[in-house]
């Protein structure tokens, strides 16, 4: 049997990164799911059927049982996302939900970061970059259930991707509706610093989490690289002193991400 483990970093996160809109401020975020969406996706821990049954409210439903929570909006980016998030629960679970757009300017950027993703919890993707990723543990004492529900959409350039690599349209499906297909957000520019290309998406992150590009370039300078599909992951973490930072590069040595 799983250990049951809650994501206590993840939570303290959530808890401590931001504060909430006003409900009738709902569409300023950038959610994946309008009004009256239902997402179906399958993985190797069953059937989860996602509803948007109001603006910021969503209904899910999974082998164990049916819940709806209202979701929280972002007042500030956090991780790339301008979305929405519910860490709670109601005495028979606990629930870590998040939801909300991911912006990339190349390919080599989406990759990594499902590469990254998929590392922690299972996805599943479609062609147009619907990201939805699920997991139930259960406490053996008393089964108590910790509930994580991600929902993602890509943009690669401000647009949908289409035909998205490793997508599976047959196990994750959208009716009633769908994100829009394009986003009025725009990423930097990419530019070449000291040599190295920083992605949009990358100063993007550094600028949101206040990282400088020196702390970027220590971190690939000291820190001891490991292989995560075919990108090179660097962490400051582990450096003494301390660099709050980690950074993803491609083969060529592009900078991916750069991200706490």
């Amino acid at each position: 049997m799983k250990a049951f483990v809650l994501p206590l970093v993840v939570l303290a996160c959530l808890f401590c990164s931001c504060a909430s809109h006003k409900p009738e401020d709902a569409g300023a975020f950038e959610t994946a799911m309008p009004t009256g969406m239902k997402i179906a996706v399958r993985n190797s821990t069953g059937l989860m059927e996602i509803t948007a049954t109001g603006p910021l409210e969503r209904k899910y439903s999974w082998p164990s049982a049916t819940k709806t929570f209202r979701l929280t909006g972002r007042t500030k980016r956090w991780y790339g996302s301008l979305g929405a998030y519910a860490p709670q629960g109601d005495g028979t679970m606990h629930a870590v939900l998040e939801e909300g757009q991911q912006h990339f300017d190349t390919l080599d950027g989406v990759a990594a970061w499902l590469a990254k993703k998929c590392t922690w919890k299972e996805l599943v993707w479609s062609s147009e970059g619907l990201v939805v990723g699920w997991k139930e543990d259960r406490r053996p004492s008393d089964g108590y259930i910790a509930l994580s529900v991600d929902v993602w959409q890509i943009y690669l350039s401000g647009r949908k991707p289409s035909h998205l690599r490793g997508a599976s349209d047959l196990t994750l499906t959208a009716t009633g509706g769908s994100s829009a297909k394009n986003t009025s957000f725009k990423l930097p520019p990419a530019r070449r610093i000291s040599g190295k290309l920083f992605a949009g998406r990358a100063l993007s992150l550094m600028e949101d989490h206040h990282i400088s590009v020196e702390e970027v370039l220590a971190v690939i300078r000291k820190a001891t690289s490991e292989k995560e599909g075919r990108f090179w992951v660097y962490s400051g973490h582990y450096l003494d002193p301390k660099i709050n930072c980690s950074v993803c590069t491609n083969s060529a040595g592009d900078i991916l991400s750069a991200e706490p």
